[in-house]
């Protein structure tokens, strides 16, 4: 079963469109996973990345934080965007228990509203 993804990141007062794309490619042409487009306000995911879960959400994770780079000014380089997204993917995969705390926080903060 293919996940539904979101249709916007919101990061701060922003928010970024979620864009399926075929066969994406990055600026030298090459092919990609996701791309974060910040003047665009668009984050774009290759349509391949759908069929592969653990792909896609690690895709997603880098795509977000480089969007919190933005927002944040955080001045990280793509290989520690790399490294943070695939460390933080392992612990939420290796202990089922923190990803039910994200799940339960995320639930309380729609209970707030």
């Amino acid at each position: 079963m293919k996940p539904a993804l979101p249709t916007q990141l919101k990061v701060g007062p922003h928010r970024y469109t979620v864009e399926v794309v075929p066969d994406l490619r990055n600026e030298a042409g090459a092919a990609c996973w996701g791309q974060f487009r910040g003047e665009e306000q668009r984050l774009l995911i290759d349509g391949d990345a759908l069929n592969r879960p653990v792909m896609l959400a690690e895709t997603m994770l880098h795509e977000t934080v480089h969007a919190l780079d933005k927002h944040y000014a955080l001045h990280l380089s793509e290989d520690r965007v790399r490294v943070l997204c695939t460390a933080l993917l392992s612990a939420l995969l290796d202990n089922p228990g923190l990803w039910a705390v994200v799940e339960a926080a995320a639930g309380a903060g729609k209970e707030a509203k």
